[in-house]
């Protein structure tokens, strides 16, 4: 809220039980755009990550407009156009809620990106994820936050989503190959621990693999 003075305190905890706070104050502000421009900037281009559950696309726009361009978002017959939140050297940067719905696709200008994320899997229950070349489970506690999950499947090749997001608890994960094995006693996933069990065939020449467990726990907890 414009004007208002907020305190906020985060409070970083390790393993070990040592804590130390972080106390600073904000002062909201009217949220306006503004706009500055980048020389470098020669040519358009677009890319997106998601943060939370915040779409957040930046398109190079290198147009001397005084108001970036408009991005598009597609999802079936469907189109929605976002004004740049703010432009900062010459990279307009868009905001979008996910939880409104996922999008297809976007379109800056003449440069179009495909929406690789395929569905949004809430932490805190029980989740089952599928397509045609996989499927995930999810318990209450395999996930720390929402996760927009990616997977891909090309060539014998499997990829569920990015290293970079830890898990708390197990994933259950079934994979599906693209055509019949030759050798199925042969035929196995590799890295995962012997503890949990070897992978199993199961009907339909799925390939169940035991419980993934985490290979990565934050050191550092956040709380406010």
């Amino acid at each position: 809220m414009p004007g208002r003075i907020y305190s906020v305190e985060i409070r970083m905890a390790d393993s070990y039980g040592n804590m130390t706070p972080l106390r600073f104050v904000l002062r909201g502000e009217e949220a306006g755009y503004y706009k500055t421009r980048s020389a470098a900037v020669k040519t358009p281009s677009l890319r997106f990550d998601v943060s939370r559950n915040l779409l957040v696309a930046t398109a190079a726009d290198p147009d001397t407009a005084a108001v970036g361009g408009n991005l598009t978002l597609f999802s079936g017959n469907r189109r929605l156009t976002l004004k740049p939140s703010y432009t900062a050297q010459s990279q307009n940067t868009y905001l979008y809620d996910l939880r409104a719905g996922l999008p297809d696709s976007m379109q800056f200008g003449r440069i179009t990106k495909r929406f690789d994320r395929q569905a949004m899997i809430p932490a805190g229950r029980e989740f089952g994820f599928s397509t045609a070349s996989m499927s995930l489970g999810f318990n209450p506690k395999t996930l720390f936050d929402t996760l927009y999950v990616q997977t891909t499947y090309k060539q014998g090749l499997w990829t569920v989503h990015s290293p970079r997001t830890p898990l708390y608890q197990p994933l259950r994960l079934t994979l599906r190959p693209g055509g019949p094995v030759a050798d199925p006693r042969r035929t196995a996933i590799y890295s995962v621990s012997a503890k949990e069990g070897a992978p199993t065939w199961v009907a339909n020449g799925m390939l169940r693999a035991p419980a993934f467990r985490p290979l990565l726990k934050p050191l550092v907890s956040f709380a406010s």
